[in-house]
């Protein structure tokens, strides 16, 4: 991420900050729109937590900034970001998002879908938000019929490319992300279809899983952002956030 995409920076009337909020450069590009209602729900939770858009690689630079800004308690959501931070800044305490939302019992709404959890999930945390949610999750299965279950963006974006379905646990709680159509996506079922999916009282409402009119017809995902998307969607975010919390427009 280059500096015109860096945003780190205490909330209007704090020097320093007690936590800050680590999305990760590749949750900004591939999911902005979620990063910032992440943040919109740390913020709301201590109004003090800073926002530290920086991508991990940058050491020297998390560090300086760290220090600029109090200390803070870095919230992670990245399981990469995470083994960086171990190796290179063993000094800056980290605490995982899920389990912050655990502690603040944030949770998202109803969710009946079956997911397959991908085995690179080690978080209790994450389990028990997803079935806090009324998601039923299966054991993990190489080649799932079931969409997989995933705690990091790469991990999802790996998934997809190779063909499968998979949803990041953060697209169940603050809603789908553009790039993940497996739950709610545009589709023609035919008129027939839809008819007897009407009739039957299931039509189809963009959940596939619960519709008459979808069985046994596969909806692929979207692509994934190019390049130039994802250099788009975080200097889009990062205004936004300027805007939002710091009223630069």
């Amino acid at each position: 991420m280059s500096d015109k995409f860096t945003l780190v920076r205490a909330p209007s009337g704090y020097e320093k900050s007690k936590f800050a909020f680590f999305p990760g450069c590749c949750l900004c590009a591939q999911e902005p729109e979620i990063a910032a209602k992440v943040y919109d729900s740390m913020l709301f939770q201590n109004q003090d937590t800073a926002i530290f858009m920086q991508c991990c690689d940058n050491i020297d630079e998390i560090r300086e900034a760290w220090i600029a800004l109090g200390k803070p308690q870095m919230i992670m959501c990245c399981s990469e970001c995470e083994e960086v931070f171990a190796d290179k800044l063993p000094e800056i305490p980290v605490v995982s998002l899920y389990d912050k939302f655990i502690e603040y019992e944030i949770s998202g709404g109803c969710n009946s879908v079956d997911y397959c959890l991908h085995e690179s999930v080690k978080s209790e945390a994450v389990v028990r938000l997803a079935e806090d949610m009324g998601v039923t999750i299966h054991e993990y299965e190489e080649n799932s019929t079931f969409p997989y279950l995933v705690s990091d963006i790469n991990i999802r974006n790996r998934l997809k490319e190779s063909g499968h379905d998979a949803a990041h646990i953060l697209e169940l709680m603050f809603g789908m992300g553009a790039s993940n159509t497996h739950l709610i996506h545009e589709h023609d079922h035919g008129d027939e279809a839809a008819d007897n999916a009407k009739a039957d009282e299931t039509f189809c409402d963009g959940n596939c899983s619960a519709c008459a009119g979808c069985q046994d017809k596969p909806h692929p995902p979207q692509p994934l952002p190019t390049d130039d998307q994802k250099e788009a969607n975080r200097l889009e975010l990062k205004e936004v956030l300027l805007a939002l919390y710091w009223g630069e427009i």
